[in-house]
C-alpha cells in the first residue's frame, strides 16, 4: 500500500496526482473509496 498527500482543490475537489491514476488504471467515472484518518 502506497500513502499520498493531496490537497483540496477548487470546489471542494480532491487531486489525485498523475502516478497514482496512471498505476491504478483510473478512467474518468471510475468509482474510488476513501478512508479518512483524522491526522
Amino acid at each position: 500500500m502506497q500513502t499520498m498527500r493531496t490537497k483540496l482543490g477548487e470546489g471542494g475537489r480532491i487531486v489525485i496526482p498523475a502516478s497514482f491514476h496512471q498505476n491504478l488504471h483510473l478512467l474518468p467515472g471510475d468509482d474510488i473509496v476513501l478512508h479518512m484518518k483524522k491526522i
